[in-house]
């Protein structure tokens, strides 16, 4: 009943996950279309995607699982529906001749004659441009389109309900046929047992003389059993609309003689040391009594334990033990028939110790299409474990594991990662659960990818920068931006000499980070000054995977040498040669070296060490007649010395 998304020219549509661009009725089997895109406020165009369609099936199902993962709330369809849209494809021109499937956006994708773009930004305004090298194909510009969120309207009345207790079947109205979704999911509620859930139908429309009819069938129902339904429109491009008012069926027959359990409970009453359960059901005219079963496991098998007046309605069970599991139903008979085992519920005298502390120490190993994930027990009370995963770094993790009982302090699972999207980040987190029944938060989480091997990029631009006291500022190109595998950086530096810059040592790593604290920069503080050093970077995946290392940069640490003091002079007293100079307008020295030498020899010799602060040197007793002459130094708190300050002499006579 969808209506087909006909144009001739190029039109945009705002989507769910993004924006839909029509491209025409002409399918590129012998061609291939330039999508360009540009944001309004801008003059430059980038390019989206290039287009063209290899009329294979094998090729045509690939293209739809590209489209389906990216917008996976439209229904793949059948093989045998898809076996017709590949017989169309292989002599359809036009999308004319695609009929039906020109109604579906995923289905006009994968035959090359839209796309869904979903690499953009919320509330940003956008124009597109289509290309092609066919003479057929004039270029043409989209009209600016704003991607914000949609809400279709769409008037649906709930018809009727009918119970068959094998099976559920819902009809919802729509009043204008001008006005009708695309399709619409549904969810349920076991009445005061579940949350609503989406839930797999069969889904189809059927025309009245003034309306369209949205027909439900729920096949995975329990007789005697109380439902909840909602159903959510959505329009071709997954627009969600309002969701329908809430339907509750009760699944059972006309004229049964059983009532339906609406409610039934099983709570620890810790006063009263046992399981109190609490039921009630709708009006009975013919019930002769219940019947209450109770096992220690869901499988069974169940034993009576009581059997209860129609107008009971609680019944505590005092026989049972503190942190033990029990399992219970009813079966509510009447004078001419036995009933249905009602919903099982779970029951248990509480405990009263918390579990605090969450698994430690959780690692991962790969290997194919399957991760092993192995942790040790953090408290003594520790009856089991759940595992959860989630999608991306930061997903919202959900449980996939059923309880893992142990007790040894080394505990392992193993997940098969067969059927998840290859390119995929995921992350795990185990939860403890004690003798109380309660559970720990969630434990660090470590991640995988299920590709068995990643090709991951070699980090580039790696340059260095000097800084004071030594310092060294290594920064290289964010590759996180290229690959969403790399999770973070191992940093390599060796010595090298200054001259030759041939290596003097091997590479050492001196920096690592991962995903937690990844960063793209570091500061090496470890250098010396005089020496130089060469510098590498390797990108680190999930699974110690690692790039190549990359292309090397070199720094040399020069020695920044304090300057010489100024103002050198000599004087004699007539018993012995006076040599003063000025302080030095410097921080951090050490002291003074005054050198003599005369001129006979003009090596000059360290004569005198003088802490700072004294910048005054009697030289005495040396012999007469002779030039004497003087040079000096300072040093600083490194122990490095300036070079000499210009000689100055006199004539000691």
């Amino acid at each position: 009943m969808s209506t087909p998304i006909f144009a001739q020219n190029l039109q945009t549509y705002v989507g769910k996950n993004g924006i839909f661009i029509l491209f025409g009725k002409n399918i590129p089997a012998n061609f291939t279309y330039q999508l360009e895109r540009k944001m309004a406020s801008s003059t430059e165009w980038e390019p989206v995607n290039s287009i063209t369609v290899d009329r294979s099936a094998q090729s045509l199902l690939l293209r739809l699982r590209q489209a389906h993962r990216k917008n996976s709330f439209y229904e793949v369809p059948s093989d045998t529906i898809f076996k017709r849209f590949t017989n169309l494809m292989s002599r359809a021109i036009i999308s004319d001749s695609l009929y039906e499937f020109n109604a579906s956006p995923l289905m006009l994708e994968t035959a090359g004659l839209g796309y869904f773009d979903t690499e953009i930004q919320t509330n940003q305004t956008y124009q597109y441009r289509l290309t092609s090298n066919s003479p057929k194909v004039s270029e043409q510009t989209s009209a600016p389109i704003r991607f914000v969120v949609q809400k279709p309207k769409y008037e649906l009345v709930f018809n009727k309900s009918v119970p068959e207790e094998d099976l559920v079947g819902l009809e919802w109205r729509v009043s204008k046929r001008s006005n009708l979704p695309f399709s619409w999911k549904v969810y349920r509620q076991y009445y005061l047992q579940t949350s609503m859930q989406e839930i797999p139908v069969i889904k189809f429309f059927t025309a009245s003389k003034d309306s369209v009819i949205l027909r439900t069938i729920d096949r995975q129902t329990s007789a005697k059993r109380l439902y909840r339904y909602v159903i959510v429109p959505y329009d071709a491009f997954g627009n969600e609309g309002t969701p329908s008012d809430t339907i509750l069926v009760k699944n059972v027959k006309p004229y049964s003689d059983i009532p339906i359990l609406e409610h039934f409970t099983a709570d620890s009453d810790n006063q009263r040391r046992g399981i109190l359960l609490k039921w009630s059901f709708d009006k009975a005219t013919a019930l002769k009594d219940l019947q209450l079963y109770r096992s220690k496991s869901f499988e069974g098998p169940y034993q009576s334990i009581a059997t209860l007046q129609p107008t009971d309605t609680t019944y505590l069970d005092s026989k049972v033990e503190p942190i033990e599991t029990y399992f219970y139903y009813l079966k509510m008979n009447s004078l001419y028939n036995q009933g249905y085992p009602s919903v099982k519920v779970a029951g248990m005298l509480q405990g009263i110790e918390q579990a605090v502390l969450s698994p430690k120490n959780l690692t991962i190993k790969q290997q194919g299409t399957t991760v092993t994930l192995s942790w040790t027990r953090s408290e003594r009370n520790t009856r089991g474990y759940y595992v959860y995963r989630g999608e991306g770094y930061k997903g919202k993790q959900v449980q996939v594991s059923d309880l893992v009982y142990s007790k040894d302090s080394l505990v392992s699972y193993t997940d098969n990662i067969q059927n998840l999207d290859s390119t995929q980040v995921y992350s795990y987190s185990v939860v403890s659960f004690n003798t109380s029944y309660n559970t720990s938060p969630n434990s660090s989480s470590v991640y995988t990818v299920p590709s068995a091997a990643l090709s991951l990029p070699t980090p580039i631009g790696l340059a260095a920068y000097r800084q004071a006291n030594n310092k060294v500022l290594l920064i290289w190109k964010d590759m996180t931006v290229i690959s969403p595998y790399v999770v973070g950086y191992e940093l390599y530096r060796r010595e090298v000499n200054p001259t030759s810059n041939k290596a003097l040592d091997d590479y050492k790593i001196i920096f690592q980070n991962s995903v937690a604290n990844i960063q793209n920069s570091f500061v090496d503080s470890l250098g010396i000054a005089g020496k130089s050093y060469e510098y590498a970077v390797k990108s680190i995946g999930h699974h110690n995977f690692q790039s190549a290392m990359s292309a090397s940069t070199t720094i040399l640490l020069n020695k920044v040498l304090p300057p010489p003091p100024a103002g050198l002079k000599v004087i004699t007293d007539n018993q012995s040669i006076i040599v003063e100079w000025d302080n030095p307008a410097i921080k951090n020295l050490k002291n003074y070296k005054v050198y003599r030498f005369d001129s006979q020899s003009r090596t000059p010799l360290l004569v005198q060490t003088l802490p700072v602060g004294i910048n005054t040197y009697k030289d005495s007793g040396l012999p007469k007649g002779k030039d004497y002459f003087y040079k000096v130094s300072v040093v600083d708190s490194q122990n490095q010395e300036s070079i000499l300050s210009d000689e100055v002499g006199i004539s000691w006579q």
